[in-house]
């Protein structure tokens, strides 16, 4: 029987997958150390074991879920577990959906070609540059070329899929940041951009005291993202609702 490392479940979520409820299961452990974390706790990958199928008949017993979100930390660092806990969920008929940063695409690639999953979202915090590894604060250039390679691999799948990127006043919101920000994920169908939110406590505690942007930030930083659809999520149009905008977008 195979365990998997989770930092807890979220019995109802009706944000975390477009449209759908979903339950929500953190999984442990990130190879990022981004000093804006929201989820620092699920960083050392030190959470509870609990056998996968566990938590696939507690999801079961709620006939009101029609998805599971897997995110984290980092899902893709436990990748057997993650093939397994996928293969289960579908084995029982749920939507999938995993939250990623990127750094596994060859596992992205493996899960999508086995319809272990239906939906990715994929943070793309800053531009595919070295200004990545200054915001992830990881000296790895592979993160960058391989966050490239998942992107190729969404575009490329018939899979449902979203870029997204927080913004952090100070950042990566810079003029010069966020023109190749926007070049480099103009060929995704949906871009996210995300409010910043401190409030409940970031990795870095000096990142506690940065004022979120609003949304009237978010939308003037929108015009830099020419995708098909680009969308705000803020607080001032309803928390943690999608805000869409007219962006000038194709």
């Amino acid at each position: 029987m195979k365990n998997i490392k989770i930092g807890g479940i979220l019995d109802l979520s009706t944000v975390d997958y477009p449209k759908k409820t979903a339950a929500v299961v953190f999984m442990q452990g990130c190879n990022f150390r981004c000093p804006f974390c929201y989820n620092p706790d699920l960083i050392n990958g030190k959470g509870k074991e609990i056998s996968i199928k566990e938590i696939v008949e507690n999801i079961k017993k709620k006939d009101f879920i029609d998805a599971v979100v897997i995110t984290g930390g980092e899902p893709t660092l436990q990748p057997e577990s993650l093939i397994e806990l996928c293969r289960q969920l579908k084995e029982n008929k749920f939507l999938v959906k995993i939250d990623t940063n990127g750094s596994n695409p060859l596992l992205i690639k493996e899960l999508i070609d086995k319809k272990f999953v239906d939906y990715i979202a994929l943070d793309v915090k800053a531009p595919l540059n070295e200004k990545y590894l200054d915001v992830i604060k990881v000296k790895n250039k592979d993160f960058v070329n391989k966050i490239r390679d998942v992107i190729d691999i969404l575009k490329n799948s018939s899979i449902e899929y979203e870029l997204r990127t927080p913004i952090v006043p100070g950042l990566n919101d810079s003029p010069k940041d966020l023109e190749q920000h926007g070049n480099d994920v103009k060929d995704a169908k949906i871009f996210i951009l995300e409010q910043f939110t401190p409030e409940n406590g970031t990795l870095d505690k000096s990142f506690e005291k940065i004022k979120s942007p609003s949304y009237n930030d978010l939308k003037e930083i929108a015009k830099y993202f020419k995708n098909k659809k680009v969308v705000i999520k803020a607080r001032e149009v309803g928390e943690q609702e999608v805000s869409r905008i007219n962006c000038g977008c194709n």
